[in-house]
């Protein structure tokens, strides 16, 4: 989780390495595309190794999984959407106002959970989030 707050620049280099990986570990050319060989592989990208850790610790904190010094950066917060009529539960973010604050688990991690489709974010049960 740590180095996926970095900036995309500083994480190039990363993403580079692990491109050049991949198309070693398959004997592909040097420009060859890696998005299918990653998928062939069964391998995550940075990006969604990134994702997964993020999640999961969403998840455990919901949960209360994991120790109460990490349950201050998520908290469930209930949203009356007006074109469904109906409530929704979704994971309140954090305010922020610059880039850096952006990438605070505070703020990307309910982010990304509630981009998430409901069987995956709903259940009580870890394994159908890292098995999606």
């Amino acid at each position: 989780m740590i180095w996926g707050n970095a900036s995309d620049l500083a994480l190039r280099k990363l993403v580079t390495l692990q491109k050049r990986a991949i198309r070693l570990i398959t004997n592909s050319k040097y420009l060859a595309s890696t998005s299918k060989l990653f998928k062939e592989c069964k391998i995550l990208k940075l990006t969604d190794i990134y994702n997964l850790q993020i999640g999961i610790y969403v998840f455990k904190t919901l949960n209360s999984i994991l120790p109460v010094s990490c349950s201050n950066h998520t908290k469930r917060q209930l949203v009356l959407h007006n074109y469904s009529l109906c409530e929704q539960s979704d994971v309140a973010s954090k305010c922020f106002r610059t880039k850096c604050r952006e990438k605070y688990v505070g703020v990307s991690g309910p982010k990304f959970w509630n981009t998430l489709p409901d069987y995956i974010a709903s259940p009580s049960n870890i394994l159908p989030f890292k098995k999606d």
